[in-house]
Protein backbone atom coordinates (compact mmCIF):
# COMPACT_ATOMS: atom_id res chain seq x y z
CA UNK A 1 0.00 0.00 0.00
CA UNK A 2 1.18 3.38 -0.60
CA UNK A 3 1.89 5.56 2.05
CA UNK A 4 -0.23 8.98 1.94
CA UNK A 5 1.78 12.12 2.17
CA UNK A 6 0.69 15.35 3.46
CA UNK A 7 3.03 18.32 4.47
CA UNK A 8 1.79 20.53 7.97
CA UNK A 9 1.24 23.65 7.16
CA UNK A 10 3.70 24.68 9.66
CA UNK A 11 6.21 23.22 7.14
CA UNK A 12 4.34 24.28 3.95
CA UNK A 13 5.01 27.90 5.21
CA UNK A 14 8.61 27.59 5.66
CA UNK A 15 9.27 26.11 2.18
CA UNK A 16 7.01 28.74 0.61
CA UNK A 17 8.38 31.41 2.61
CA UNK A 18 11.92 30.59 1.83
CA UNK A 19 10.55 29.90 -1.69
CA UNK A 20 9.99 34.02 -2.10
CA UNK A 21 12.81 34.86 -0.87
CA UNK A 22 15.22 37.35 -2.71
CA UNK A 23 17.85 37.34 -0.40
CA UNK A 24 20.69 34.67 -0.85
CA UNK A 25 19.95 31.04 1.95
CA UNK A 26 21.51 27.92 1.74
CA UNK A 27 20.34 24.52 3.13
CA UNK A 28 21.31 24.68 6.41
CA UNK A 29 18.87 28.21 7.10
CA UNK A 30 15.53 26.05 5.62
CA UNK A 31 16.79 22.86 7.41
CA UNK A 32 17.54 24.32 10.66
CA UNK A 33 13.87 25.55 10.81
CA UNK A 34 12.00 22.61 8.84
CA UNK A 35 13.96 20.11 11.37
CA UNK A 36 12.61 22.42 14.37
CA UNK A 37 8.95 22.76 13.27
CA UNK A 38 8.73 18.42 12.66
CA UNK A 39 9.91 18.48 16.34
CA UNK A 40 7.40 20.62 17.36
CA UNK A 41 4.49 19.26 15.42
CA UNK A 42 1.97 17.20 18.07
CA UNK A 43 0.09 13.84 16.79
CA UNK A 44 0.90 14.50 13.84
CA UNK A 45 -1.68 11.66 11.29
CA UNK A 46 0.54 9.01 9.73
CA UNK A 47 0.20 11.12 6.48
CA UNK A 48 1.44 14.24 7.70
CA UNK A 49 4.50 12.09 9.24
CA UNK A 50 5.78 11.38 5.92
CA UNK A 51 5.26 14.79 4.41
CA UNK A 52 7.32 16.37 7.53
CA UNK A 53 10.18 13.50 7.21
CA UNK A 54 10.23 14.25 3.00
CA UNK A 55 10.63 17.86 3.51
CA UNK A 56 13.13 17.64 6.61
CA UNK A 57 15.27 14.73 4.48
CA UNK A 58 15.31 17.24 1.48
CA UNK A 59 18.20 19.39 3.38
CA UNK A 60 19.38 17.17 5.68
CA UNK A 61 21.44 15.28 3.27
CA UNK A 62 24.62 16.53 2.47
CA UNK A 63 25.36 16.96 -1.10
CA UNK A 64 28.88 15.48 -2.21
CA UNK A 65 30.71 15.64 0.66
CA UNK A 66 30.07 12.80 2.49
CA UNK A 67 30.35 9.29 3.41
CA UNK A 68 28.78 7.25 0.56
CA UNK A 69 26.60 4.16 1.52
CA UNK A 70 24.11 4.52 -1.31
CA UNK A 71 26.42 5.50 -3.88
CA UNK A 72 24.92 8.53 -4.99
CA UNK A 73 25.79 11.97 -4.90
CA UNK A 74 23.46 13.06 -1.97
CA UNK A 75 24.60 11.39 1.08
CA UNK A 76 24.68 11.44 4.92
CA UNK A 77 26.20 14.38 6.98
CA UNK A 78 28.18 11.35 9.52
CA UNK A 79 27.09 8.08 10.79
CA UNK A 80 27.55 6.32 14.05
CA UNK A 81 27.19 2.59 15.89
CA UNK A 82 24.49 1.17 17.49
CA UNK A 83 24.97 -1.08 21.06
CA UNK A 84 24.53 -3.63 18.93
CA UNK A 85 27.53 -2.95 16.52
CA UNK A 86 24.71 -2.31 13.47
CA UNK A 87 26.11 1.03 11.89
CA UNK A 88 23.31 3.62 11.25
CA UNK A 89 23.37 7.27 9.00
CA UNK A 90 22.57 10.53 9.97
CA UNK A 91 20.06 10.89 8.20
CA UNK A 92 19.31 7.65 6.74
CA UNK A 93 17.18 7.22 4.08
CA UNK A 94 15.95 3.49 5.05
CA UNK A 95 12.33 3.09 5.50
CA UNK A 96 11.33 6.74 3.76
CA UNK A 97 8.18 6.06 1.50
CA UNK A 98 8.57 6.12 -1.66
CA UNK A 99 6.28 8.77 -2.09
CA UNK A 100 8.70 11.10 -1.02
CA UNK A 101 10.34 11.12 -4.38
CA UNK A 102 6.93 11.89 -6.03
CA UNK A 103 6.87 14.65 -3.48
CA UNK A 104 9.79 16.00 -4.39
CA UNK A 105 9.34 15.43 -8.24
CA UNK A 106 6.02 17.93 -7.88
CA UNK A 107 7.99 20.19 -5.74
CA UNK A 108 11.00 20.52 -8.31
CA UNK A 109 8.14 21.54 -11.35
CA UNK A 110 6.06 24.03 -8.77
CA UNK A 111 8.59 25.98 -6.98
CA UNK A 112 10.28 29.26 -8.37
CA UNK A 113 13.35 29.61 -6.61
CA UNK A 114 16.22 28.12 -8.25
CA UNK A 115 18.02 26.40 -5.19
CA UNK A 116 15.05 24.77 -4.12
CA UNK A 117 14.29 23.79 -7.61
CA UNK A 118 17.62 22.45 -8.41
CA UNK A 119 17.66 20.84 -4.69
CA UNK A 120 14.19 18.54 -5.10
CA UNK A 121 14.98 17.79 -8.96
CA UNK A 122 18.50 16.32 -7.88
CA UNK A 123 16.74 14.59 -4.71
CA UNK A 124 14.77 12.84 -7.30
CA UNK A 125 17.23 12.02 -9.59
CA UNK A 126 19.79 10.16 -7.22
CA UNK A 127 16.92 9.03 -5.30
CA UNK A 128 13.88 7.92 -7.60
CA UNK A 129 15.73 4.45 -7.99
CA UNK A 130 16.83 4.16 -4.16
CA UNK A 131 13.81 5.54 -2.20
CA UNK A 132 11.43 5.68 -5.10
CA UNK A 133 11.87 2.50 -6.48
CA UNK A 134 11.23 3.41 -10.20
CA UNK A 135 13.64 4.69 -13.04
CA UNK A 136 14.88 7.50 -13.41
CA UNK A 137 13.03 10.48 -15.67
CA UNK A 138 15.76 12.09 -17.46
CA UNK A 139 13.64 15.50 -16.93
CA UNK A 140 14.02 15.71 -13.42
CA UNK A 141 18.17 16.14 -14.14
CA UNK A 142 17.31 18.66 -16.94
CA UNK A 143 15.63 20.89 -14.67
CA UNK A 144 18.59 20.39 -11.99
CA UNK A 145 20.83 21.61 -14.35
CA UNK A 146 19.08 24.63 -15.40
CA UNK A 147 17.86 25.45 -11.96
CA UNK A 148 21.76 25.27 -10.12
CA UNK A 149 23.23 27.31 -13.27
CA UNK A 150 20.11 30.25 -12.37
CA UNK A 151 20.88 29.34 -9.07
CA UNK A 152 24.35 30.50 -8.93
CA UNK A 153 24.00 34.55 -8.73
CA UNK A 154 21.33 34.09 -6.36
CA UNK A 155 23.94 32.42 -3.76
CA UNK A 156 26.59 34.43 -1.15
CA UNK A 157 28.99 31.63 -1.12
CA UNK A 158 31.83 30.85 -3.40
CA UNK A 159 31.96 27.35 -2.78
CA UNK A 160 28.33 27.49 -3.62
CA UNK A 161 28.70 28.78 -7.24
CA UNK A 162 31.69 26.63 -7.71
CA UNK A 163 29.52 23.57 -6.44
CA UNK A 164 26.70 23.75 -8.32
CA UNK A 165 28.65 24.32 -11.65
CA UNK A 166 30.66 21.49 -11.39
CA UNK A 167 27.14 19.88 -10.34
CA UNK A 168 25.34 21.30 -13.49
CA UNK A 169 28.14 20.17 -15.53
CA UNK A 170 28.65 16.37 -14.58
CA UNK A 171 24.58 15.73 -14.72
CA UNK A 172 24.70 17.43 -18.24
CA UNK A 173 27.54 15.12 -19.33
CA UNK A 174 25.93 11.88 -17.59
CA UNK A 175 22.50 12.23 -19.81
CA UNK A 176 24.25 13.23 -23.15
CA UNK A 177 23.20 17.07 -23.10
CA UNK A 178 25.68 18.77 -25.70
CA UNK A 179 24.09 22.00 -25.43
CA UNK A 180 23.52 21.97 -21.38
CA UNK A 181 26.82 20.69 -21.03
CA UNK A 182 28.41 23.67 -22.90
CA UNK A 183 26.29 25.74 -20.90
CA UNK A 184 27.62 24.29 -17.69
CA UNK A 185 31.17 24.39 -18.90
CA UNK A 186 30.76 28.06 -19.91
CA UNK A 187 29.22 29.27 -16.30
CA UNK A 188 31.94 26.79 -14.79
CA UNK A 189 34.70 28.91 -16.55
CA UNK A 190 33.35 32.10 -15.76
CA UNK A 191 33.36 31.01 -11.87
CA UNK A 192 36.81 29.92 -12.29
CA UNK A 193 37.23 33.68 -13.44
CA UNK A 194 35.81 35.35 -11.05
CA UNK A 195 37.71 34.23 -8.31
CA UNK A 196 40.82 34.42 -9.86
CA UNK A 197 39.81 38.33 -10.47
CA UNK A 198 38.88 38.97 -7.09
CA UNK A 199 41.48 37.08 -5.37
CA UNK A 200 39.37 34.11 -4.44
CA UNK A 201 40.33 30.25 -3.91
CA UNK A 202 40.37 30.05 -7.82
CA UNK A 203 41.76 26.27 -6.93
CA UNK A 204 38.15 25.13 -5.35
CA UNK A 205 37.15 24.54 -9.39
CA UNK A 206 39.23 21.78 -9.55
CA UNK A 207 41.40 20.54 -6.54
CA UNK A 208 40.01 17.50 -4.42
CA UNK A 209 41.59 18.93 -1.26
CA UNK A 210 38.99 22.13 -1.16
CA UNK A 211 36.14 19.29 -1.24
CA UNK A 212 38.02 17.91 2.09
CA UNK A 213 37.94 21.30 3.39
CA UNK A 214 34.39 21.89 2.65
CA UNK A 215 33.26 18.40 3.84
CA UNK A 216 34.66 19.67 7.54
CA UNK A 217 32.92 23.27 7.02
CA UNK A 218 29.72 21.61 6.09
CA UNK A 219 29.84 19.12 9.01
CA UNK A 220 30.08 22.06 11.45
CA UNK A 221 27.38 24.45 9.86
CA UNK A 222 25.42 21.14 10.15
CA UNK A 223 25.71 20.74 13.49
CA UNK A 224 25.11 24.47 14.54
CA UNK A 225 21.72 24.32 12.09
CA UNK A 226 20.77 21.47 14.16
CA UNK A 227 20.78 18.79 11.58
CA UNK A 228 22.08 15.96 14.01
CA UNK A 229 20.98 13.50 16.02
CA UNK A 230 17.00 14.66 15.75
CA UNK A 231 17.09 13.56 11.65
CA UNK A 232 18.03 9.89 12.06
CA UNK A 233 15.06 8.08 9.91
CA UNK A 234 11.53 8.20 9.03
CA UNK A 235 10.88 4.95 10.72
CA UNK A 236 12.74 5.88 14.09
CA UNK A 237 11.19 9.50 13.55
CA UNK A 238 9.07 8.63 16.89
CA UNK A 239 11.88 7.63 18.91
CA UNK A 240 13.46 11.20 17.93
Amino acid sequence: MTAQLSVPAVLEEIVQRYDAKEEPFDEFAISGELNAARKALIDPSEAESVGAWAEVLAFALSADRHENPWNSYFGPMGSGTDGDGTKFYIPDISGTPPTTVDHWAARARSLKHPFLKARYADLTWEMSGLIGKRRRDVEDARIAIDAYLDAIPRMAEDHEHVEFAIRALDLAVLIGDRDRTDQARAELMDVHRSLIMKGGSWWRTWRPAARRQESRRHQRRARRAGCGPGVHRYDSLKRC
